[in-house]
């Protein structure tokens, strides 16, 4: 998966400065062991996490969904709904702070992660649900059927926090 199993420095792995600007986006710590659901290695840095309960690295794994345009987690083929850090902090790492492309179907891809969250939080305006090209009309129902660990997940299906 993208040659990332091998992966190695401080962009993966190395805590830095920037920790702290990721945890005020709300961005948290791994816990001992977590695994990023794509390349199967211990998270050590920065993790994006999913309503579904799926994590992933920041880099380089969740970044390569984002640029090659994926909106469905890898694992469960659900809306990619981040819960962890904010979108903006996702936006601001890995766009601006970047030599990424910058025209507007590139931004699209970061502007469709803060989109689906409002969504999912219940913003259910036509402006909102027409940006980013439109989003499919059962969307909310899929993005809450999916949740495993956010206020919106039966309490059953929690994942174990």
């Amino acid at each position: 998966a993208w040659g990332c199993a091998r992966r190695t420095g401080s962009h993966c792995h190395g805590r830095s400065a920037a920790m702290g600007q990721y945890q005020s986006y709300g961005g948290r710590a791994p816990r001992q062991a977590e695994q990023c659901s794509t390349c199967l290695e211990q998270i050590r840095g920065e993790l994006v996490e999913l309503h579904c309960g799926h994590s992933f690295c920041l880099q380089p794994c969740f970044e390569k969904l984002v640029d090659f345009d994926h909106t469905l987690c890898p694992d469960c083929r659900t809306p990619m709904v981040v819960l962890s850090p904010d979108p903006a902090y996702i936006k601001l790492k890995l766009s601006t702070l970047t030599s990424k492309p910058t025209n507007e179907e590139y931004f699209q891809r970061y502007d469709r992660l803060t989109q689906y969250l409002r969504i999912h939080n219940g913003e259910t305006s036509d402006a909102l649900l027409a940006c980013n090209g439109g989003v499919a009309p059962d969307i909310v129902q899929s993005m809450r059927s999916a949740c495993r660990s956010c206020r919106f997940a039966p309490q059953h299906l929690r994942a174990s926090r």
